[in-house]
């Protein structure tokens, strides 16, 4: 089956769109270097590490001074600031790399594809086939 040309251009944007989405920067709200350190930390392991508690052990902060200082910032808890930065991940895995939901969920660190699919519907409000599905107009 031909692909519709009307409907190339907008997925094309989309991709390059979410490509170039960053997880939001809080450098001119906050100064809190414990912010700061639980950012570069989610940064460089929300692949394989997805509990608030983790972050706050390996940084060596009381779970609630962490989830208070994320706060105080974003004006959401630690754990939802680590489900947005995995969500953001996911769906550029699944636009721009158009990955398999199974592939997004290993490459994510979820044990399988199930949790993961439960996890993104929690998040989004879809499935991840569901939203690649409507965000990628093939």
């Amino acid at each position: 089956m031909a692909e519709d040309p009307s409907t190339e251009l907008p997925a094309i944007l989309l991709s390059a769109l979410i490509t170039r989405v960053e997880p939001p920067h809080y450098e001119a709200r906050s100064a809190n270097p414990t912010f700061q350190l639980f950012r570069s930390s989610v940064e460089a392991y929300f692949r394989t590490h997805h509990d608030a508690g983790y972050y706050a052990a390996a940084l060596g902060f009381a779970p609630r001074t962490l989830t208070r200082a994320v706060q105080q910032v974003t004006g959401r808890t630690a754990k939802a600031y680590i489900v947005e930065r995995i969500v953001l991940e996911a769906k550029r895995l699944l636009a721009h790399e158009r990955v398999t939901a199974a592939r997004c969920a290993s490459e994510l660190g979820f044990p399988d594809p199930s949790n993961f699919s439960l996890f993104f519907l929690n998040a989004t409000g879809l499935r991840p086939g569901a939203w690649q599905a409507a965000t990628i107009l093939d």
